[in-house]
């Protein structure tokens, strides 16, 4: 039995008049909307959920492929000027997982690099 799988959607990058990374890798670049990052679309600067340098800021992707997707393990993104458009609410990447009697949080997805 054959299965149909359509083909990805060629997507040319569309880079941010008004926003730029403020800071980290890419700082000074233009963002790229939308841009794709652990299955999701993202059309705004989408807050940092890894901690570190990046806790409590913003981020966008500076390079994307021909399909959207953020171009990882290059340093491309950075953190978002304050004037740049933001997520208005982000669903939770956060699940809980039982072990023993205690709930525990545990981050799903891997932070950008």
């Amino acid at each position: 039995q054959c299965e149909y799988e359509p083909k990805p959607t060629y997507h040319k990058p569309t880079y941010s008049r008004s926003c730029r990374a403020a800071s980290g890798p890419a700082r000074g670049q233009r963002c790229v909307f939308p841009f794709k990052f652990n299955g999701r679309t993202y059309n705004e600067c989408t807050p940092w959920l890894w901690g570190g340098q990046g806790y409590g800021k913003n981020w966008c992707s500076t390079k994307t492929d021909h399909y959207g997707n953020h171009l990882n393990g290059y340093g491309n993104y950075g953190f978002c000027e304050h004037s740049c458009p933001v997520v208005k609410q982000v669903k939770s990447s956060w699940i809980s997982v039982r072990s023993g009697g205690e709930d525990e949080e545990e981050e799903k997805g891997q932070a950008p690099v």
